[in-house]
């Protein structure tokens, strides 16, 4: 078993506000998980501590198999290479062409040349309809082309780990194929991911695992098993999860 993402006990706290207590959760290589969290702030908070943006309150993340050292920058930048992430404020640098934003991710956490990034990249422009456009700034396009063109950057780095928040809503009907390329590299165990969304009907079909994390509890279900239709709209405010109860 190959773990990319585990969570042991992991509390967050927002303002020193407990969100989230006792997470229990694991994500396998190959694996793709739905998030259905209390209110979208928790659910972000929940993807910011996966990305290494903010330690949690408590208990332990582990990452690719290690546990994380919050007070060791060169560990905790490596760590940071392997994360893919998109969240709702996710934007280009407004004064650079679109192949610049994209190669910019792939030269900055993979090393490489710009040379070699442009070849590298133009598979990836052209499936997601972008290279026509790679000369253009964020400005000539629109916002679904703009949004693509974030997704693409962070799958240009190749991460480890997808981190994806409220993809339905960013990219409409571009979903599907940013979904196939996701899960098309899940499949070759080449990475893990997971996509926080309000649209359950839509991601439940490309995923395996649901996290479902309210105020009362967290469990772990096998997407087949989840049934959107018994999902009630949970409560606004503090969510506290207790020990994980897995169905398989």
């Amino acid at each position: 078993m190959e773990w990319v993402l585990e969570c042991l006990g992991m509390a967050v706290q927002d303002e020193g506000r407990p969100l989230v207590t006792d997470l229990d959760f694991g994500l396998e290589a190959g694996q793709g998980g739905l998030v259905v969290a209390s209110s979208a702030p928790l659910a972000r908070d929940l993807m910011r501590t996966w990305a290494t943006l903010r330690p949690p309150a408590g208990g332990e993340l582990k990452l690719f198999g290690q546990g994380v050292l919050w007070s060791a920058p060169d560990r905790l930048l490596d760590l940071k290479r392997r994360i893919g992430w998109v969240h709702r404020r996710s934007s280009l640098v407004s004064n650079m062409t679109i192949l610049d934003n994209v190669i910019l991710g792939m030269i900055y956490h993979r090393n490489i040349r710009r040379k070699v990034a442009e070849e590298e990249v133009k598979d990836l422009l052209d499936r997601f309809g972008l290279y026509h456009h790679r000369n253009r700034r964020p400005a000539e396009l629109s916002f679904h082309r703009q949004r693509m063109a974030v997704h693409v950057r962070e799958l240009a780095k190749n991460p480890k780990l997808i981190l994806l928040e409220d993809p339905v809503v960013d990219l409409d009907d571009d979903f599907p194929a940013l979904m196939r390329e996701v899960k098309d590299r899940a499949r070759a165990r080449e990475a893990a991911f997971l996509v926080a969304d309000i649209n359950l009907i839509q991601v439940l079909s490309w995923v395996d695992l649901v996290l479902v994390v309210d105020e009362k509890d967290q469990r772990t279900y096998a997407s087949v098993q989840f049934d959107p239709a018994l999902h009630i709209p949970f409560p606004l405010g503090r969510g506290v999860a207790r020990p994980m109860e897995q169905t398989s």
